[in-house]
């Protein structure tokens, strides 16, 4: 059988119609690496906390993403003080909501920043989150601090109170030199949150009748006052807010209703203070 020839006028529909499919194949969505280059990952983050105890506290970071991205990974980055460099500290999986939940526990303390990144994925470019800024205090001992005045107390020796052994304390033995009433003046310069300890008597060392005092002030205004008789109970564990507090000080002083009796030994046990690093 002969094949038939097309007409001048049936090749002309036919190519027509070829040139009508090509825009419906261009209208296939590109890849998605192709997207815009300004759209990204938008991060949203929080902590509750302001201020935490290096190695015993703990950083816990809450947010979300959009778009959600389920199941994907976004990273806790932290930078240490001092350094410029961000590293990774926790990471977690986005719910189904686009939720995450991130835990920092710190050891080393300092004025501590994180955030929280969404890597790059299905054509969006990564994202980040707002800065947080968190305090990472650590307990100092006062008698290891330089006092800023001070006078008849003995600093840093192991007293025994209520049977419970307790190193680097203040040991009020007596009026010092010129009877000058005993204290001590630590300059903290704004930088501690908490004064921590345990105010007695020493073990063995009281006699009947003796009553002794210790007073904590801050800038000059009394905040607190312990009054300790022979027999009586010790102030264990006495914690004392003192954030934004300058010049802290401790007072002691003791008496007996028998002159000839030497004073009472009164101790501040193992006094130390929360705080950030100095600068």
């Amino acid at each position: 059988m002969t094949p038939r020839r097309l007409s001048p006028r049936m090749l002309a529909a036919a190519l027509a119609a070829l040139t009508v499919t090509a825009p419906a194949l261009a209208a296939v969505p590109a890849p998605a690496a192709d997207a815009p280059p300004g759209q990204r990952y938008v991060v949203v983050a929080s902590t509750a906390t302001t201020s935490v105890e290096a190695r015993s506290g703990a950083v816990r970071v809450v947010g979300r993403v959009r778009p959600r991205a389920s199941g994907e990974k976004v990273h806790l980055l932290q930078r240490l003080p001092g350094s410029t460099r961000w590293t990774r500290a926790d990471t977690d999986r986005l719910d189904r909501r686009g939720r995450f939940v991130l835990e920092d526990r710190p050891t080393r303390a300092g004025l501590r920043t994180y955030r929280v990144l969404k890597p790059a994925s299905d054509g969006l470019r990564a994202g980040r989150s707002a800065r947080l800024q968190v305090e990472v205090l650590a307990w100092e001992r006062l008698s290891d601090l330089e006092p800023w005045a001070g006078c008849g107390l003995q600093s840093g020796v192991t007293v025994p109170i209520g049977g419970t052994s307790y190193p680097a304390s203040l040991l009020f033995t007596g009026y010092g030199p010129g009877s000058c009433m005993p204290y001590v003046v630590h300059d903290l310069g704004g930088r501690c949150r908490t004064l921590r300890a345990t105010y007695g008597h020493v073990d063995g060392a009281t006699y009947p009748g003796a009553v002794s005092t210790v007073t904590v002030s801050a800038d000059g205004a009394l905040r607190e006052y312990y009054r300790l008789e022979s027999g009586g109970r010790s102030f264990v564990d006495q914690e004392l807010d003192i954030t934004g507090v300058g010049r802290l000080s401790l007072g002691f002083s003791g008496s007996n209703i028998d002159p000839s009796v030497p004073l009472s030994h009164v101790a501040a046990g193992t006094a130390e203070v929360l705080c950030l690093p100095s600068p």
